[in-house]
């Protein structure tokens, strides 16, 4: 009587439970038993009970129980299987089991549940805030660039139609305004495409307190330095480097009224990240920012590291959107811990290195002179324009082409007549050409002495961090001034001089980045 009122509940919750239910042997893998949704599922007058899961029908069933039996066997196996419909689109089922032992043998009671409408509302959602974060950022890169060409434009026509006195005084303010857009594209990099830092072993404590000591200046807040003595060098990008603490400190500031605080704290750390990112055995210089300021809101805080989100009026919110992309691109990462009214501790994580740091070394400041011959490639023609007289200026001649096959084609001119262009300056992206990395190996197989320096906007492009593997002596990343053209020029010309000379070359070319 006892078993039979036990098969008899069984039956009842077996049967009423509102998702398809299927009872299958763990050993032949073959169906024992189903409710009504089960047959409905597989067709009301498919042959069910006793074939197995692989028979069963539709297909996509049949698939995702079987995977139920795959690797390690387990006594509540889950699986979230996709498949692909009749029309072509994408459902998702979830299979969730439980181990039973009916009549001697074991069995696996396993539900199944289609998930497609779920994940596709969560697809939805997951889509909006992606078109409403894309909004926020094009907004205010559209903004901050309105604003700088308002300046350039507007300063630029004032030198033009003003009074001819004022017209340097102009000039210098619609430099100053593009060099501030230029600044605004490198953070934009750091956070899309990757902005590639080009790294190398630096003693952190002497920068870091260098840059504190240069973002803090005329704060209203105190600011305090812990750097221990035998703090670890990291292999790191020092301007990047600095730019995660000044935007910090920046940071800081604003949360931080009268009697604001912040101590910047340095040490060794030895482990897996926060983000568990990283193995245990690895070595990372860790700088943490603790202010006394008004803390994050819990509602925010999954905002912290978007683009263009501030609650600050007037804040560009792409200061630790910068600072984090940095810290990632380093291999390391930027976390925080906040409390409202309490304050907020930021934590920057930077790789370690044992190498001994070496001192960089400084290109000629001297505006370069000279007779030698430059070949100028980029498809922009204002670009080749602003080099060609500004080299011209310097006393090169100087030549343009639009296109790397055309690069190669007149460099071989020039070698074969004997004269062959003393430098190079070539773009990284030709659209619809050849572009300078894969120009600069052909000229480099018919002549390897050839010298060259990479100049790109893109300076996210790996080339511009390894320059040297793809045969340049520099990179030069775009809009550059003057001065950084003229400290790579000389150089550059001043090192292969040497070498036609056979003396000593100069000490090796610092890129201007």
């Amino acid at each position: 009587r006892a078993l039979a009122e036990s098969e008899q509940r069984y039956r009842a919750l077996f049967h009423a439970v509102g998702v398809p239910i299927f009872l299958l042997d763990v050993e032949t893998q073959h169906v024992v038993d189903l409710n009504g949704l089960a047959q409905a599922l597989c067709g009301a007058d498919a042959v069910t009970r006793g074939v197995t899961v692989g028979e069963l029908e539709p297909a996509w069933l049949g698939h995702a129980l079987s995977r139920l039996f795959g690797g390690e066997q387990s006594d509540q196996p889950a699986i979230d299987d996709c498949w692909t419909d009749a029309p072509g689109g994408p459902r998702w089922t979830e299979l969730r089991g439980s181990a039973v032992t009916l009549g001697g043998r074991s069995c696996l009671l396993v539900t199944v549940r289609d998930a497609t409408e779920e994940h596709r509302q969560q697809e939805l959602r997951q889509r909006e805030d992606k078109v409403q974060a894309l909004g926020v950022l094009a907004g205010g890169i559209a903004h901050d660039f309105n604003n700088a060409l308002t300046a350039i434009v507007g300063h630029v026509t004032l030198a033009k139609n003003g009074n001819p006195a004022e017209q340097q005084e102009m000039l210098a303010y619609a430099e100053k305004a593009a060099i501030g857009a230029s600044r605004l594209t490198k953070q934009l990099l750091a956070f899309s495409k990757g902005g590639a830092p080009v790294r190398r072993v630096t003693n952190v404590g002497r920068l870091l307190r260098d840059t504190v000591g240069l973002a803090g200046a005329g704060s209203h807040m105190r600011v305090d330095v812990d750097v221990p003595g035998d703090l670890w060098h990291a292999h790191v990008d020092s301007g990047q480097f600095s730019q995660v603490v000044s935007n910090i400190v920046i940071n800081a500031q604003q949360a931080t009224g009268e009697g604001g605080r912040l101590l910047v704290r340095a040490s060794n750390f030895h482990g897996a990240l926060p983000t568990g990112a990283a193995t245990g055995d690895a070595r990372f210089v860790r700088i943490d920012f603790i202010d006394n300021g008004t803390g994050i809101a819990e509602s925010i805080r999954h905002r912290v590291f978007d683009p263009y989100f501030s609650t600050r009026s007037g804040g560009s919110g792409l200061g630790l959107a910068t600072a984090f992309a940095i810290c990632r691109n380093h291999g390391g990462t930027l976390t925080f811990e906040s409390r409202v009214g309490s304050g907020t501790t930021f934590s920057a994580f930077f790789p370690a290195s044992s190498e001994v740091e070496v001192e960089p070394t400084s290109a000629p400041s001297h505006v370069p002179s000279g007779s030698g011959s430059i070949l100028v490639l980029d498809d922009e023609p204002s670009v080749q324009l602003v080099l060609r007289r500004t080299l011209e200026r310097w006393g090169y001649s100087v030549e343009t082409v639009a296109d790397g096959r055309h690069a190669v084609q007149r460099y071989l001119e020039r070698m074969q007549a004997g004269r062959p262009f003393d430098l190079l300056i070539m773009d990284l992206t030709i659209p619809g050409g050849m572009g300078g990395r894969q120009a600069m190996a052909e000229i480099l197989q018919h002549d390897p002495q050839a010298r060259a320096i990479v100049a790109s906007g893109y300076s996210d492009d790996p080339t511009m961090a390894n320059y040297r593997e793809a045969g340049f002596m520099a990179a030069m990343a775009k809009p550059f001034q003057h001065a950084e053209l003229g400290r790579l020029v000389s150089t550059v010309m001043a090192r292969s001089a040497a070498e036609a000379r056979g003396g000593p070359a100069p000490k090796p070319v610092t890129d201007a980045r």
